[in-house]
């Protein structure tokens, strides 16, 4: 999957792709993304990926996989609530969370996204991002 400008411009942590050395493809109702170990994402607990990195990788996940199933038009306007559940360490050099959209309405969106080990598919954190959407206004006809 590549980000075009539009997505670019309405995605508010883009530059995380880049900075956590993040792939994605694109799946069934959602996204899958890859994210390498870097010294920019390690500081956690038993030399694992840091929490906040982790929360910011969920959000990630979740506006993206609302990009790859919104109609044209339709923008995310902002997270409305980001929920995390730690179950444990993400140490692989591999980390990969899946975002599939549970619900895309007229005004919220929510998503939930699973983060697991690349090794060994170990559940690493179990999440949730519900977005405000913002939908093109209509003309009324005079």
């Amino acid at each position: 999957m590549t980000l075009d400008a539009r997505d670019a411009a309405e995605l508010p942590l883009d530059a995380l792709l880049e900075a956590f050395a993040t792939t994605v493809e694109p799946i069934e109702g959602g996204v899958r993304l890859a994210m390498q170990r870097t010294d920019v994402t390690v500081g956690g607990v038993r030399d694992s990926l840091n929490g906040g990195v982790l929360a910011a990788f969920v959000e990630l996940a979740g506006h993206l996989a609302f990009r790859a199933v919104l109609d044209a038009g339709v923008r995310i306007e902002r997270t409305q609530e980001l929920g995390l559940s730690f179950l444990s360490s993400a140490r692989s050099p591999d980390t990969i969370a899946e975002a599939r959209v549970l619900r895309a309405g007229g005004r919220l969106a929510v998503a939930a996204v699973e983060v697991r080990d690349g090794e060994t598919g170990d559940l690493n954190v179990a999440g949730r991002v519900t977005c405000v959407l913002a939908r093109p206004s209509r003309e009324r006809a005079s």
